[in-house]
């Protein structure tokens, strides 16, 4: 009996031993563990009706290089897809933290009155779940939109982590600066601006 107790536990610690070789090398430290981000690009679809809305205030944006910039549902609903490149940070994928900065910016101008304002290398702050800008000619960097990140779905890959249906609102802070800068009352706090996605490249 002794030697068949004996048999049996051996079988079982070689049976565990197997599927800790079989399981994924660095699985866990890919969900919980910080990870360096090397690259990738959000992109910020902007909410229904929005273009049309400033576009009737007289105000335009233009997305900056090396940002992009492409118009879809036009004429009918016009949403400006802006596209962003990454230039590094940290993150964790389990739970959703960390920051992550951005090249290129926004060139926003009240054509009634030539009134105009620029920003530029965004920060998604994960922590705070905000998003930060730096005002081109100043060195003011100011919180601009928050972040809802009740809805987002995380992919987590080899390569790359993914997040996608972020929710974005403009601070009261910010509509306030926005209006003041351009001359005009357009924007207002909690005005829902889109939604996020980010490819964070490891």
């Amino acid at each position: 009996m002794r030697r068949r107790t004996t048999l049996s536990a051996a079988i079982l610690a070689a049976a565990v031993l197997m599927l800790g070789l079989l399981a994924p090398v660095g699985a866990s430290a890919s969900v919980h563990s910080r990870v360096a981000v090397r690259g990738g690009n959000t992109t910020l679809t902007t909410a229904p009706g929005l273009v049309t809305k400033l576009l009737g205030a007289k105000i335009v944006a233009l997305v900056t290089a090396p940002g992009t910039q492409t118009l879809v549902g036009v004429p009918a609903a016009p949403r400006l897809v802006a596209t962003y490149p990454v230039a590094g940070g940290t993150v964790t994928a389990t739970p959703l933290r960390g920051a992550v900065g951005h090249r290129g910016g926004l060139f926003i101008t009240n054509v009634s009155n030539g009134k105009s304002v620029a920003v530029n290398n965004f920060v998604i702050n994960l922590n705070t779940r905000t998003l930060t800008a730096h005002i081109v000619g100043t060195t003011l960097r100011v919180p601009v939109f928050s972040l809802n990140l009740s809805h987002r779905l995380v992919t987590v890959r080899p390569r790359f982590i993914a997040v996608s249906r972020i929710g974005v609102s403009l601070l009261a802070s910010a509509a306030g600066l926005l209006n003041g800068a351009l001359g005009t009352t357009a924007f207002k706090g909690g005005m829902l601006f889109g939604t996020a996605s980010s490819r964070l490249n490891r």
